[in-house]
């Protein structure tokens, strides 16, 4: 004698349940574990709190997670310019690679932000993949150490 257990999952009743719980979790995955279906479902809560989000622990860590990638040349990409002292001049350089920026935004697929005035010696200039040096009649020639932070900059193709 054949028991019922045997016999089961041969009917066609367990292969629509098994259909029904395989589509439930296609459901759970393209919902990202939210629906409750399937294996979501059984997926622990996150912690409420972390080691570094106690009072006292991990200050730096929250510092650090504080930085504006908006002014830090290091979070984000962005083109600078050195300043000349010639606040025209330095306002056209601004609005000119601010234009650029634009430009290539919303033509490539780089996420450029605002330029940044750079001072050669003062600014790691490794942190921009492109300068632009306006050089007027009235210019004042570059300091020993600006020509070499210059030069380390072009040496090293914009890595220094």
């Amino acid at each position: 004698m054949v028991s019922g257990a045997a016999v089961e999952p041969l009917s066609g009743n367990r292969s629509g349940e098994r259909a029904r719980a395989a589509a439930a979790r296609r459901r759970d995955r393209a919902a990202g574990g939210r629906s409750g279906a399937g294996l979501g479902a059984a997926r622990p809560a996150a912690p409420k709190h972390r080691r570094d989000d106690r009072p006292g622990d991990g200050d730096a860590a929250r510092r650090a997670q504080t930085i504006d990638p908006a002014t830090n040349p290091a979070l984000t990409t962005r083109l600078g310019y050195i300043l000349t002292g010639d606040s025209r001049v330095d306002q056209i350089s601004e609005a000119g690679l601010t234009g650029l920026s634009e430009y290539v935004n919303r033509r490539t697929a780089a996420a450029l932000v605002r330029p940044d005035a750079v001072e050669p010696g003062r600014t790691d200039l490794s942190l921009y993949p492109l300068l632009y040096w306006p050089i007027t009649a009235d210019v004042a020639a570059p300091s020993a150490e600006q020509v070499t932070a210059l030069n380390d900059y072009m040496a090293h193709a914009g890595s220094s």
